[in-house]
């Protein structure tokens, strides 16, 4: 793993427990990292994390009243190209839209533009909730750009070039019985 670049190592770390909607009522924007090492789930689906997460959110009650968190978070981490097998860097960042709520009943009458964050106690990980965001940003498939990977002519897009000869199979004497019949 590499080492954080110094702008990096400067900014604060953002506290792993906290109170949501006591921060929503300061009006409260959290801007820090999230070291590396506290990202276990996101560490076992890639080759490394190269950078902390970087995370910018403000804690706020929306114009209709609901307490919300807006912001993003971005990392940089080594993925496994599918094509190569060789790793790659891949940034992964997603724009959050939290409500908070408190009781699952709740999250049916909810505007759909924001993501529920249900809180199990007036505490919660912040940390775990930003990993969550991660790893549903993290593409599905990773791939290097055509002209910068190694495997880009030993994959098959499925189409035929040329004719190919075709071998005898066991079923071809069914098929003539079948026609025979």
């Amino acid at each position: 793993m590499s080492e954080p670049s110094s702008a990096m190592q400067q900014r604060p770390v953002l506290p792993q427990s906290v109170t949501p909607l006591k921060l929503v009522g300061q009006g409260t924007t959290l801007t820090g990292v999230v070291p590396s090492k506290r990202l276990g789930r996101l560490a076992e689906l890639v080759v490394s994390i190269d950078e902390p997460v970087a995370a910018n959110l403000e804690f706020y009650a929306d114009e209709s009243g609901y307490p919300v968190v807006r912001g993003n978070v971005t990392t940089l981490v080594c993925v496994v190209c599918q094509r190569c097998l060789q790793a790659m860097p891949q940034k992964v960042s997603a724009e959050v839209a939290w409500i908070i709520v408190v009781d699952e009943d709740q999250i049916k009458s909810l505007p759909k533009r924001y993501e529920p964050w249900l809180l199990d106690d007036s505490e919660s990980d912040l940390h775990r909730i930003i990993e969550e965001e991660l790893l549903l940003a993290l593409p599905i498939v990773s791939y290097h750009p055509l002209d910068q990977c190694e495997g880009h002519e030993t994959f098959s897009t499925g189409e035929m070039v040329g004719e190919v000869d075709r071998k005898p199979s066991p079923f071809d004497v069914l098929q003539e019985l079948k026609l025979k019949s």
